[in-house]
């Protein structure tokens, strides 16, 4: 098990009860909020750098110390891409020093992969869980929350 900075009784070995939580979520998503800023700053330079024609049919899918990687939706974009990749390395490597050893590698994304979830009507409520909700709503001093749950119940 790696060492863990955050959490001492994780680091010995011989310990095999509960594993504290406390800090955990936030160092985990303080790490992954860390990466994102990452991959939000190399594409906004891949932007930067693309004609927006070109710039609509790739995006940034991960980053890395040494690798950078990005997903272009077909073959004619990809080969497009590629003709481009030693003047992308150079312009990424001006803007973004931390990625300056980093090599660029192009990816098509199958088509069979919806770019965004379907997206599923809500099942309509029965007229007792509406009566219920009205209920709630009328009986709420919160006006937030009474004017949340009329909307829910399909009054305005």
């Amino acid at each position: 098990m790696p060492a863990c900075e955050y959490h001492p009784a994780m680091n010995d070995s011989n310990y095999s009860g509960p594993r504290p939580t406390k800090g955990l979520l936030s160092h985990c998503l303080t790490r992954e909020l860390a990466h994102l800023k990452q991959i939000r700053k190399v594409d906004a330079v891949l932007r930067e750098f693309l004609d927006p024609a070109l710039g609509k049919h790739c995006r940034i899918a991960n980053v890395m110390p040494e690798k950078i990687v990005l997903h272009v939706d077909s073959a004619a974009w990809h080969a497009r891409i590629r003709f481009c990749i030693p003047q992308l390395q150079d312009f990424l490597q001006q803007r973004c020093a931390a990625y300056h050893h980093a090599t660029l590698e192009l990816r098509i994304t199958p088509p069979g992969i919806p770019k965004q979830p379907p997206h599923h009507p809500a099942m309509p409520l029965s007229a007792q869980t509406r009566g219920l909700l009205e209920g709630v709503a009328e009986a709420s001093t919160n006006p937030s929350l009474r004017k949340a749950l009329l909307r829910l119940c399909g009054k305005r």
